[in-house]
């Protein structure tokens, strides 16, 4: 089994905010990433605990999850953001 790099945000974000599940920006990140063929995953999901969206990415470079798991998470900040 090959570990990747993995990063996990967590992104302050109500009590199940409707609006993050229609961000075009976090859905067009994900597709590019599952596509760029590289391995890896993106899993955007709401906390069952506390009122936060959660973001897990991971794949190959350290750097390129970083950044990609940042603009989802920035994404869901200005979606969520009245």
């Amino acid at each position: 089994m090959t570990q990747f790099p993995q990063v996990l945000l967590n992104v302050p974000g109500g009590a199940r905010a409707p609006n993050w599940r229609a961000c075009r920006t976090c859905a067009r990140r994900s597709i590019d990433h599952r596509r760029s063929g590289r391995g890896g995953r993106v899993l955007v999901r709401f906390s069952g605990t506390e009122p936060l969206v959660r973001v897990m990415v991971e794949g190959e470079s350290l750097l390129q999850v970083q950044g990609l798991a940042e603009e989802i998470a920035a994404a869901i900040r200005s979606e969520l953001t009245p």
